[in-house]
């Protein structure tokens, strides 16, 4: 096994986003790099050319270990890990999160300086890890893994309220849409409504001219008659006969004993479909077939 990582500070002053302060690398990074790592490819750091593979990444002693790669001279190089992670900013220095490594760069000057056939291996810290310690960042990722397993159930939970609220809402939305076409009905028909009542009113009155003429006290006697009582008496002063059980207009004094005339010009909704469809040559909408 060959070291490719360690635990401590790096300097990255030719990163612009991060060129102000080191990021460090602790035994949990370590230990999420070699879980999420299977095979990776080694790339030379001039031109990018891919040199060799690793694979089989453990975390040993403190330090990030693999398999060494076949036909690959070590001596005088080491490695450069390509790493991408979200970072948290702590003050003094970054914390890594969510890291990942997408390859791994094979050079003179690695950012760690592990240098192969050297005589010491620098790390800013102990590399003979204990293993209390490394059981504690085990149990700590459990913990995580744990947590974020009741964070995703959570997640679930509110999911299934949402869509069950996401359906309360578009049965409201239904009603609404029913409650609207009703109120088109509606207005639809008190516009025929008032359409024929303008039409009986103005039938009225003409026949009231033509009876009356500009005799405003006989104007105000009759105004109250039905259509077909003004009907019948114009016939009545044209020399006709009224029909059978009309009653024309009189000299009759009313002594109080009389029925009040009925008031037949008032729409039903037989008469108001008819004039819609005469008015404008279909049916109304509200009629079902």
């Amino acid at each position: 096994m060959i070291t490719i990582w360690k635990t401590g500070d790096v300097e990255y002053p030719d990163v612009k986003e991060i060129k102000d302060k080191p990021v460090r690398y602790d035994i949990n990074d370590l230990i999420e790099i070699a879980s999420r790592t299977s095979t990776i490819d080694v790339t030379d750091e001039h031109n990018k050319d891919v040199v060799a593979q690793m694979s089989n990444f453990i975390v040993e002693n403190g330090l990030l270990k693999a398999e060494e790669p076949n036909n690959l001279d070590l001596s005088g190089m080491g490695f450069s890990p390509v790493f991408e992670y979200d970072l948290i900013d702590m003050g003094d220095y970054y914390k890594p999160k969510n890291i990942v490594m997408t390859e791994i760069g094979y050079t003179k000057t690695p950012r760690s300086h592990i240098v192969y056939n050297s005589i010491t291996v620098p790390n800013s810290e102990d590399n003979n890890m204990e293993d209390k310690q490394l059981r504690d960042a085990l149990d700590t990722n459990k913990k995580l893994n744990e947590e974020i397993g009741e964070l995703k159930s959570q997640i679930a939970q509110l999911k299934k309220a949402n869509t069950k609220k996401d359906e309360e809402i578009q049965q409201i939305k239904d009603s609404y849409s029913d409650t609207d076409a009703k109120l088109k009905e509606y207005d639809s028909l008190k516009e025929i409504e008032s359409q024929y009542n303008s039409m009986i009113s103005s039938q009225k009155d003409d026949l009231i001219y033509k009876i009356a003429g500009d005799n405003e006290e006989l104007k105000n006697e009759i105004k109250d008659y039905s259509i077909k009582q003004l009907e019948t008496s114009l016939k009545l002063m044209s020399g006709d006969k009224p029909p059978k059980g009309e009653t024309p207009l009189t000299n009759h004094t009313d002594d109080g004993g009389d029925p009040l005339p009925e008031e037949d010009d008032t729409p039903n909704e037989e008469e108001a479909i008819k004039f819609y469809e005469e008015t404008f040559g279909e049916k109304p909408s509200f009629v079902k077939e």
